[in-house]
């Protein structure tokens, strides 16, 4: 769903499409619709009420690493793109 409404952002979807997709009377099989990629969606604020977190030292831990990679993954994509670009810049200036 949330890809619609990105593509309602885009203009590449009117904003009728949500109550179009919504109606189980007339769209009665899954859209086909692309998932939104990851990156854009954060989630920046969540309630509940009468719930009460409980962290552990391991979970935080897990947490840590899992971001910890993330990082890693994407900082190796950055050098790799600033490698290209540097030689591809290369190839244009003795062009």
């Amino acid at each position: 769903m949330m890809n619609v409404l990105f593509m309602i952002g885009k203009h590449l979807e009117a904003p009728q499409i949500i109550d179009r997709l919504l109606d189980v009377e007339k769209v009665t099989d899954r859209p086909n619709y692309d998932f939104a990629p990851g990156e854009n969606l954060i989630l920046t604020d969540c309630g509940f009420e009468d719930i009460t977190w409980q962290n552990t030292l391991y979970g935080d831990f897990e947490t840590y690493a899992n971001f910890k990679r993330i990082y890693q993954e994407s900082m190796i994509e950055v050098c790799l793109k600033q490698r290209l670009m540097g030689y591809f810049f290369k190839q244009f200036i003795s062009s």
